[in-house]
């Protein structure tokens, strides 16, 4: 039988060697001739010699197929078993080149990729360390107590406060996007740098926020509940500024607006949902403010049925102790406060007994002090902080301040005490460092006591109308933490602006408005066994514009405002205390025309306490 086509007969290869080499490389490096067929005939024709099995052996199977009595030459070179080729060094490089690009590859698209600059993902075990900063915010007021939440695993601690705009501007410059006229919200900022992480925009103007109440989706971390005027009251993730509820009302029937509402009180779980659920005093569709309702701590709704408590008119600042549910009670000019039992309050609302629960009620939102005359008492190991504001500003008001040593049964022993006339001190801030020997030695022993809020103001200008017309900007005046030291000697008397703890409704384009000048000090307290230091930390210039309406006059920044505006925490976790405060200004002055152009802003200050107080001590002691 003769074939049109010559070939070869295959001889298999034994599989000792690699099936990543090519054909084509086997047949370079290893000739193969043709082999010859028994009957002594080439496939083409021409003589073939006698051939026989490879090893001798009838049944031997090479790469899966039985022997089929081929075999090569006589002179054809045998394949040996293990043979194989070595790679050459360039192959090498690139085979372990391969594989380090394959785990780069994977770091890149786990801990890169995923991550913005401000969020990197380290690992859990790595912290980074919060450093003292200092930023300005343009177009806010920062107001109210300072909340420390949850940052992004491996930052800091981040911080959340109510700010409102521009209230006395008509034509106000905008720091953030999308922030109402007149409006105002929440804003978070991160610990360790200062930026903004979210914003929440309101029309509605927020009053108060609790970062430390509730967790709403039982993730483990509490979150934010806001609530402000109309009614507005919401829970915001503080991760994400993503709003988890609001407060509202499930009615197919009839529209209900809750139209006021006071910050709630946390009680038991009443709707078995695991979460507490919260109690508070609303009006609804424009009624009384008499109405107390329960809501979902979950999901917000309102539970059951609204009760009116109908001998009040007015029904605020609502108590939970134990089994009874207090309230100050308005009727007339007549104010009271009411007890109501639990047991009681949950058969109006629900019709029926109350249901026992799991939960507890770890904490509840404190209020801030009360205006007016008042009195505040503040204690750290042994020492005993009192700060006495009295009467109401401008005009008649004065401020006392005492440092009482209460150990031994010295009860009563002033260590040191200052009176001021026209002047106001803020909420104090308690300080408390560990008892290390590298604490004792940098600090001098100084590892407790307090540091307070000074409001001040000087008459110029303070009396000269501006044109609303025509605004100019500069830059606020701050001194650094180590300027303008005093030691023990406090002799400030200037005129202060004592105001109420209300949001100013007021029309301020029909109305004359003026410029306040004054000075805003952060002034350290701290002692040791046997003495005391009193230096002055901190100095800052503030420019506040205030509005006379027949009532009272309005000021922005509001001194009743920014009377929680520091406070004293660790961000980073490592056990160093960070003092953190914030000021709100507006920037700007008169030109030669005798008008005038300000900017509203905000900056937020972070300081490194332990690292910072031995360069102010050194300091004080060269002073």
């Amino acid at each position: 039988m003769s074939h049109s086509v010559s070939q070869g007969v295959y001889s298999p290869l034994p599989q000792t060697i690699s099936d990543t080499d090519s054909e084509e490389e086997l047949h370079s490096a290893i000739p193969i001739q043709s082999a010859k067929l028994k009957d002594g005939k080439h496939l083409n024709g021409t003589d073939l010699r006698d051939y026989y099995h490879l090893d001798d052996v009838e049944d031997t199977h090479l790469n899966g197929f039985p022997n089929i009595n081929t075999n090569m030459l006589d002179d054809a070179p045998m394949i040996k078993d293990g043979y194989r080729k070595p790679m050459s060094h360039i192959r090498k490089l690139f085979f372990s080149l391969s594989i380090l690009i394959c785990f780069l590859t994977i770091v890149v698209f786990l801990w890169v990729l995923p991550c913005s600059e401000d969020e990197t993902c380290p690992s859990v075990s790595h912290q980074t360390k919060t450093s003292s900063w200092e930023k300005p915010y343009h177009g806010i007021e920062l107001m109210g107590p300072i909340n420390v939440v949850k940052g992004v695993t491996g930052h800091s601690n981040n911080l959340v406060f109510l700010f409102r705009g521009d209230v006395i501007n008509p034509n106000p410059i905008q720091g953030l996007q999308n922030i109402p006229p007149k409006g105002g919200g929440a804003i978070c900022i991160m610990g360790e740098t200062g930026k903004v992480a979210w914003y929440v925009p309101r029309q509605r103007l927020a009053s108060e926020i609790d970062c430390t109440l509730l967790d709403v989706d039982n993730n483990g971390d509490t979150d934010c509940i806001m609530a402000g005027e109309s009614g507005l009251l919401e829970a915001i993730n503080p991760l994400s500024g993503a709003i988890q509820w609001y407060l509202h009302i499930h009615n197919t029937t009839t529209t209900t607006i809750i139209t006021s509402v006071d910050f709630p009180r946390l009680i038991l779980d009443v709707d078995n949902d695991h979460v507490n659920d919260l109690v508070t005093s609303c009006s609804l569709n424009g009624s009384n403010h008499n109405i107390l309702v329960i809501a979902s701590g979950r999901v917000g709704n309102v539970l059951g049925t609204p009760h009116i408590v109908k001998d009040c008119d007015t029904v605020h600042k609502l108590e939970i102790d134990q089994n009874f549910l207090s309230y100050f009670c308005q009727k007339g000019l007549e104010i009271k406060k009411s007890f109501m039992s639990l047991h009681d309050f949950y058969f109006q609302v629900f019709n029926r007994t109350m249901m026992k629960s799991n939960i507890t009620i770890k904490k509840q939102h404190s209020e801030s002090n009360s205006h007016g005359d008042q009195r505040m008492i503040y204690s750290v190991n042994g020492r005993q902080l009192i700060v006495n504001n009295q009467g109401r500003c401008p005009g008649s008001c004065s401020v006392s301040v005492q440092l009482i040593d209460q150990r031994f049964n010295r009860a009563g022993n002033v260590m040191w005490s200052y009176n001021g006339t026209d002047m106001y001190g803020m909420v104090p801030a308690k300080l408390t460092f560990k008892s290390s020997e590298n604490n004792i030695n940098s600090l001098q022993g100084h590892v407790n006591g307090f540091i307070l809020k000074f409001w001040q103001w000087y008459s110029t200008k303070s009396d000269r109308s501006y044109n609303r017309d025509y605004f100019s900007t500069e830059k606020i005046v701050k001194r650094n933490l180590l300027d303008n030291i005093t030691n023990l000697k406090l002799a400030w008397y200037f005129p202060v602006v004592r105001l109420k703890r209300s949001l100013p409704l007021v029309d301020f384009r029909n109305v004359s408005v003026t410029e306040q000048m004054l000075t805003e000090r952060v002034v350290l307290i701290t002692f040791n066994s046997s003495t005391f230091n009193i230096v002055n930390a901190s100095q800052s210039d503030v420019k506040q514009l205030c509005a006379q309406n027949l009532e009272r006059m309005y000021c922005q920044p509001d001194l009743s405002l920014q009377e929680n505006s520091v406070l004293i925490d660790d961000l980073d976790g490592d056990g160093s205390k960070e003092l953190i405060s914030y000021l709100s200004t507006f920037s700007g002055d008169y030109d030669e025309h005798e008008n005038v152009k300000y900017q509203l802003q905000s900056s937020i200050k972070v300081i490194r306490l332990e690292s910072e107080l031995p360069k102010l001590y050194e300091a004080v002691t060269k002073y």
